[in-house]
């Protein structure tokens, strides 16, 4: 099964995440793929439609991150 989830990290865990994206995607710049949202005066809200990527799966491994991560779907 596929569907879309969210889930929190932290800016070590996102540079984990952007990093690997690139080493599969070497012929793109993954960092320039951002598009910015501006929330309101204050906040801005940044995303990145991997969608765009030849190679857009990585694997998160237990280990990869300091955290364990749980995903629940009722």
């Amino acid at each position: 099964l596929s569907f879309e989830t969210e889930m929190f990290v932290t800016f070590s865990e996102l540079n984990f995440i952007l990093n690997e994206l690139q080493k599969r995607n070497p012929e793109m710049n993954v960092s320039e793929m951002f598009i910015e949202e501006r929330l309101d005066e204050r906040y801005i809200q940044h995303f990145l439609n991997a969608s765009l990527l030849k190679n857009p799966t990585i694997f998160l491994h237990q280990n990869s991150f300091a955290t364990n991560k749980k995903q629940i779907r009722a």
